[in-house]
């Protein structure tokens, strides 16, 4: 077969031969692809997820920028009016979620993404024709639900790359949301600079118009470029790149061709893991919604203008990008995910603290900003790789990743909810406050827990059970199977 056919089909059992060729030299050219297949993977793949995140991600939070930008006065919302406004995007986020993750193989990936990016890019160009805030709220569930679908990427993502490498590149992937936040920041502070009195809009509006383009333009890009899952590569990839693909994904504790078991939907709900992840990553959701819908509105009421108020927000994003790609790239090297999310929790508990108890220096409670954004972007990859590397098989962990999303996602409503009294909002800044606590004892929890039990395992290697079980496949008893250990 010449070296550039992709073959429709690959003989699974192939697999088992990656690493065990006849012949030394064969594995050295194994070892080659390998190196040139991540190569190509993280330029194709993770550059494609990353642009498309960044869009998603200034969709969902241009909200904060608008408000300061003067759609909250255009619409005549009051603040509780503009909470709901806020708050509502939730609701259609939580719906789509399980359709994504659940259905990733089903409908292929390049679809799915490339639909959602499309028509929250449509959505959001409406939003600069709403008349009063509730013709906003409904555009902004629906934007909500497309970019629900968005959230099967952490699961896409794991087909593709092992546990050891997901901590990097899912960091890297998120991190773009921080840089999301900067770029509103940018480009709302240029349009009130420059386009405060340009007809036919007002600076809000064109901040919609601008980015609705920008992400209706990216989705055919998306549908064009992106890879669907290792098995049903047809084109950019050689017929030993896709055999080494296949194998890097069984490695990653994947089955090819795996189908959605409702057997196992049932299953991952007895295990005490999916709520542990549940409590530690909602309270990092919980800061993440109202940071992004609320900051410009608390940086403004330290005595900035609008205009600068918007550029002020920038410098914590970029706070919040360095320290994501930092901290994941440190969760692989070390292979730790629970303590890093325990010590960066911390740091966004003081921040909270500042920002709740000063009122006399804007300087301290900034710098509070900066050590919320500090704390909690990095948590968000970390918990989601955490829960990515310890739960195992396709339906249990398209499951867990959308119960998680859902469940955090609720508690964000809640949260932004809150947030009704300007600009020092003690109510919600509280709130979010005690989930912090939440997530950093959940965390600790779970290290106790997953220590106990690869105890446990360790110490059942050679019974009459762990022999049986070691005939089953990981997909059909996933994290329960004797040859796998947990990730602390």
């Amino acid at each position: 077969m010449d070296q550039t056919e992709t073959p429709e089909k690959i003989d699974i059992s192939e697999l088992s031969q990656v690493d065990t060729k006849d012949s030394e030299a064969a594995r050295e050219d194994d070892k080659i692809i390998a190196r040139r297949l991540l190569w190509k993977i993280d330029l194709r793949i993770l550059p494609i997820l990353t642009l498309l995140y960044i869009f998603a991600a200034m969709d969902r939070s241009d909200l904060g920028n608008a408000q300061v930008a003067g759609m909250q006065k255009d619409l005549g919302a009051t603040s509780k009016e503009w909470t709901l406004v806020a708050s509502l995007f939730y609701v259609g986020y939580i719906v789509a979620q399980p359709i994504g993750t659940l259905y990733l193989r089903r409908i292929n990936p390049p679809v799915i993404f490339s639909f959602a990016c499309c028509l929250w890019g449509v959505l959001t160009i409406l939003m600069l024709t709403t008349k009063n805030y509730g013709q906003a709220t409904a555009i902004r569930v629906l934007i909500g639900l497309s970019e629900g679908l968005l959230q099967a990427a952490p699961l896409y993502l794991s087909l593709w790359y092992k546990g050891s490498e997901l901590g990097t590149r899912g960091a890297i992937f998120f991190s773009v949301s921080s840089l999301a936040g900067a770029c509103n920041g940018l480009i709302a502070y240029g349009l009130e600079s420059n386009f405060s009195n340009k007809p036919p809009f007002a600076p809000w509006q064109w901040l919609f118009l601008i980015e609705g383009i920008m992400s209706t333009g990216f989705a055919f890009i998306v549908l064009l470029l992106l890879p669907p899952v290792p098995e049903n590569v047809r084109f950019g990839f050689t017929a030993d790149e896709k055999r080494l693909a296949i194998a890097r994904s069984v490695e990653a504790y994947n089955t090819v061709d795996a189908k959605i078991d409702k057997g196992q939907i049932i299953a991952i709900f007895k295990q005490p893991l999916i709520y542990i992840f549940m409590a530690a990553y909602s309270g990092t959701i919980v800061s993440l919604g109202s940071m992004s819908n609320f900051m410009p509105s608390i940086v403004q009421g330290m005595g900035y203008s609008s205009v600068n108020a918007q550029l002020m927000t920038v410098p914590v994003y970029a706070v919040a990008f360095v320290s994501t790609i930092f901290f994941g790239h440190l969760s692989d090297r070390l292979q730790i995910r629970g303590p890093l999310v325990v010590c960066l929790t911390a740091f966004a508990v003081v921040g909270y603290l500042i920002v709740l108890i000063v009122r006399t220096s804007d300087i301290t409670r900034y710098i509070g900003l900066c050590l919320i954004a500090l704390g909690i972007y990095p948590c968000v990859p970390i918990i989601l790789t955490w829960s990515n590397v310890n739960i195992i098989g396709f339906t249990r962990r398209a499951t867990a990743i959308s119960t998680i999303n859902m469940v955090a996602q609720v508690f964000a409503i809640v949260a932004n909810l809150l947030f009704t009294e300007p600009p020092y909002y003690v109510n919600g800044i509280a709130f979010v406050l005690a989930f912090m606590f939440l997530s950093m004892s959940s965390s600790l929890i779970g290290i106790f827990y997953l220590r106990s039990q690869n105890k446990k395992k360790r110490a059942a290697q050679n019974t009459p059970e762990a022999s049986v079980n070691r005939d089953k496949s990981f997909e059909e008893i996933g994290n329960a199977h004797p040859d796998f250990f947990f990730t602390l």
